[in-house]
């Protein structure tokens, strides 16, 4: 099984790093891209409070393994660790040498339906061969539910562990790539033309270099 953890840490916390394969910049380094009717916003900042701080892809034997290897991250203690069951398609390979690398997080609204339809453009894009863009790594996510996310932290010692979305969210990350780009203006220029702007929102976080 394939399942991706998604380390989300508050701006005030003091975790350090998340301990990820992907470690991300703080939130203050955040872009997000949101399609307003023919107006496309740009604007600085992450799409939500409780910004990510990391990202790993893993292949595990259950979806229990996955939860027990969140906790022992160190963003379980200060925030949260989301766990996601990964979609068809996708490439994990890891991100090369050359410019710098960017992660697009594409954000959908919760309330989508449970199974996306066959032609849906973000789950074609992502399951598509990389483009020569500079994408050199993607993944869809499943819809999230009891049965493919959960929400992993770690408070006093104890194991909390939330079925689905985390009560309260509004948006979900649908899917994710990596980008090789030279600076964040080209990665703008990838993201602007993704079909996920026309129903959600792209954020663009820079990633911290191995």
């Amino acid at each position: 099984m394939k399942v991706v953890l998604l380390a989300r840490i508050a701006p005030d916390a003091t975790a350090g790093a998340s301990g990820l394969a992907l470690e991300l910049h703080d939130a203050s380094t955040a872009t997000t891209l949101r399609r307003r009717g023919a107006e496309l916003l740009l604007t600085d900042g992450p799409f939500t409070a409780d910004a990510l701080a990391g990202v790993e892809e893993l292949e595990v034997a259950s979806f229990e393994e996955a939860v027990r290897l969140a906790a022992g991250l160190s963003a379980a203690r200060a925030g949260a660790v989301e766990v996601r069951r990964v979609g068809a398609g996708g490439d994990g390979t890891p991100a090369g040498r050359g410019r710098r690398r960017y992660l697009l997080l594409h954000v959908l609204p919760a309330e989508q339906p449970q199974e996306a339809p066959a032609d849906d453009p973000l789950l074609d894009r992502l399951a598509a061969p990389l483009p020569a863009s500079g994408v050199v790594a993607g993944n869809p996510l499943l819809p999230a539910a009891p049965s493919t996310a959960a929400t992993v932290s770690v408070r006093n010692g104890e194991l909390l562990v939330e079925p689905g979305l985390a009560a309260g969210r509004t948006e979900e990350i649908a899917g994710y790539e990596v980008l090789h780009a030279t600076d964040l203006d080209e990665a703008i220029a990838v993201a602007r033309a993704h079909p996920t702007l026309a129903a959600g929102a792209i954020e663009i976080r820079p990633v911290v270099a191995a």
